[in-house]
C-alpha cells in the first residue's frame, strides 16, 4: 500500500510538466515511464484524493492552484536530470504518437515506417486513416504546445523530426502574440479519397476562399487532418 501511494505521490508530481491543462492516460505513462496498469491505477487513487478529474474526452485536469503546488514540489523533490528526462519523455510520447498518426497515411503516400520510441515511452497507435485524423483533431493545442516547447528547449527532441503539419502549425501560429486560436491543418490525401468519419472532420476545416489554387506537397511533408492539397505525382 505505501508503495501504491509513493507512486501516487511521483505521479502527482510528474503531472506538473503537462503541457495543456489536461493528460491522457496514455501520455501519463510515457511520462511516468511505467507499465499502463500502474500509470492508471496511480491516476484512479489521485482521482479519489481529488487531486485530479477525469473529463469526458480521458483528460486528467487538475485545479490551477493544484497543479502549482505539484509543480512546486516537482522542483524541490525531482533532481534536475530526472526533471529534464521526464519532459523529454512527454516530448517523445506526442513525437512518436504523432509520427505513427502520420504512418496511416501509407496509403496515399511514401512513408516510411515510423522509428520505435525510446525506453519508457509508450507511443499511441491509430490503427486506421480515420482514428489517425481524429487523433491530429483532440491533439492539435497539445501538439502546438510540443513543438514550442521543443523548440524553444534543449530536451532531445529536434524540430525537423516532427510530422509536418505540426512544425508548420507552430510556425504559422507562434509569432503572434494570441496566436493561441486554431488554424486549420490543410495537408492530407485528396479529398475526394477521404470516407467516413475522416470526411466529416475534413469537411468541418475551415473554408478555402474561392480562386485560391491547390497546393501541391511531396508524400515526406504530407500528414495532418485537413484536406485541401493536391499531392505531389513526382
Amino acid at each position: 500500500m505505501a508503495q501504491h501511494r509513493s507512486r501516487a505521490a511521483r505521479l502527482f508530481r510528474l503531472l506538473s510538466v503537462a503541457l495543456t491543462p489536461g493528460i491522457t492516460a496514455e501520455a501519463a505513462t510515457s511520462l511516468s515511464a511505467w507499465e499502463p496498469r500502474r500509470t492508471r491505477e496511480a491516476l484512479m487513487e489521485l482521482a479519489e484524493a481529488a487531486l485530479v478529474a477525469e473529463d469526458d474526452h480521458g483528460r486528467f485536469t487538475s485545479h490551477v492552484l493544484v497543479k502549482a503546488y505539484a509543480e512546486e514540489l516537482f522542483r524541490e523533490t525531482e533532481p534536475p536530470v530526472e526533471r529534464a528526462a521526464a519532459v523529454s519523455r512527454l516530448l517523445q510520447h506526442y513525437l512518436h504518437s504523432a509520427l505513427n498518426a502520420q504512418s496511416e497515411l501509407k496509403g496515399y503516400f511514401r512513408i516510411s515506417p515510423p522509428p520505435p520510441p525510446p525506453d519508457g515511452v509508450v507511443a499511441e497507435r491509430q490503427g486506421s486513416l480515420d482514428n489517425a485524423y481524429g487523433w491530429f483533431d483532440r491533439h492539435r493545442d497539445v501538439l502546438f504546445e510540443a513543438v514550442h516547447v521543443a523548440a524553444e528547449g534543449d530536451h532531445g527532441v529536434a524540430l525537423g523530426g516532427w510530422p509536418w503539419p505540426c512544425r508548420s502549425t507552430w510556425r504559422r501560429r507562434a509569432p503572434s502574440a494570441t496566436g493561441r486560436t486554431s488554424s486549420a491543418w490543410r495537408c492530407g490525401p485528396p479529398a475526394s479519397k477521404v470516407t467516413g468519419s475522416a470526411r466529416r472532420t475534413c469537411a468541418a476545416a475551415s473554408p478555402v476562399p474561392a480562386g485560391t489554387p491547390a497546393r501541391t506537397t511531396t508524400p515526406s511533408t504530407c500528414c495532418g487532418p485537413r484536406c485541401g492539397t493536391t499531392p505531389s505525382t513526382a
